[in-house]
């Protein structure tokens, strides 16, 4: 987080928005910076009760003196930045690498992104609050996921029928939609991700493995197109790409399964549990991988693994396929 106080005093409305605007452009970047000693408290995060009128700068720097303490300037507030008046006086600029809030496609009340799934009335799984409108699958035929978009949907389904998820944070775990494979999918600040997890030598013997086929589903006036470098992306109806998905990448889990055989303490298997969890989201240190060519065929995005990965005999397992 990137933290900037700005000196606004009692200057005319005018003034204030402009500055804290300049403040926004030259401040807000990549790059992520602890806030300075002796910096103003953070003001609470809004809730997601009923929104309250805007406050401006100058509305919200009174509030701040009235109540010695900071006050957000709401109307202001953007998904990666917030500014916050102080009782001193001056503006803070908050601004951030990655979006922290969203208003959601239907531009409600601004909520602070959470990516963790909950399970809606019609049984299928989304995540609470971010930058998109995904869902996910609640078992059975049918689309997979599905993604809203300006231009009409766009979905991706498995060839087959589903067991119901189990939820695990942020992802949506279907276990065995091939013999020991499992579908994982996954939702992100500003989209989704899925994989396939390998479990053994002897599911990756399955020849289902050696070419992977999802519905790739487009509605409204939106289409799909391969990528020259791999994967898929969805255009709107002037040809700009709204929805990109790269090269897909396999990895198996050397490193991570020798640091959980030879875990003594609690501790350690505690930290070995957590390793193994996090190498079926993030390609191990110690992991061989591959890129595998994807691209888009008929109605379908075709993904083809790397066998002499996928079956090799120093291969350990599980393997993931991150399309």
């Amino acid at each position: 987080m990137t933290r900037r106080e700005i000196a606004v005093g009692r200057c005319r409305p005018g003034l204030a928005a402009s500055v804290v605007a300049l403040a926004l452009v030259a401040v807000a970047g990549p790059t992520a910076m602890s806030s300075p000693a002796g910096a103003e408290p953070a003001a609470p995060e809004s809730s997601a009760a009923p929104e309250a009128p805007a406050l401006n700068e100058v509305d919200a720097l009174a509030q701040a003196r009235k109540l010695k303490m900071s006050v957000e300037v709401t109307a202001l507030k953007a998904e990666s930045a917030r500014v916050l008046a102080t009782p001193r006086g001056t503006l803070v600029l908050e601004s951030y690498a990655e979006p922290q809030w969203t208003r959601g496609r239907g531009g409600g009340p601004w909520r602070k992104i959470d990516t963790r799934l909950e399970r809606r009335a019609d049984g299928s799984v989304a995540p609470v609050a971010t930058l998109t409108d995904v869902t996910f699958t609640a078992g059975g035929s049918g689309p997979t996921i599905r993604l809203p978009l300006a231009e009409g949907q766009v979905s991706l389904s498995w060839p087959g029928n589903l067991p119901a998820p189990t939820i695990d944070g942020d992802t949506a775990v279907y276990e065995s939609v091939l013999p020991e494979v499992d579908l994982r999918l996954r939702a992100l600040r500003d989209g989704f991700t899925w994989a396939l997890v390998v479990r053994s030598a002897q599911a990756a013997a399955n020849p289902a493995l050696d070419e992977l086929r999802f519905a790739l589903h487009t509605t409204g006036t939106l289409t799909k197109r391969s990528r020259s470098g791999g994967g898929f992306e969805v255009a709107d109806r002037n040809g700009r790409s709204v929805l990109s998905a790269g090269g897909a990448l396999m990895w198996d889990s050397a490193g991570v399964a020798s640091a959980a055989q030879g875990a003594a303490s609690r501790a350690a298997n505690a930290f070995a549990v957590q390793g193994r969890r996090e190498a079926l989201r993030v390609v191990p240190d110690r992991a061989r991988k591959a890129e595998i060519p994807t691209g888009v065929q008929g109605e379908d995005l075709v993904i083809r693994p790397d066998r002499a990965l996928l079956r090799g005999k120093g291969t350990v397992y599980p393997v993931v396929i991150d399309p």
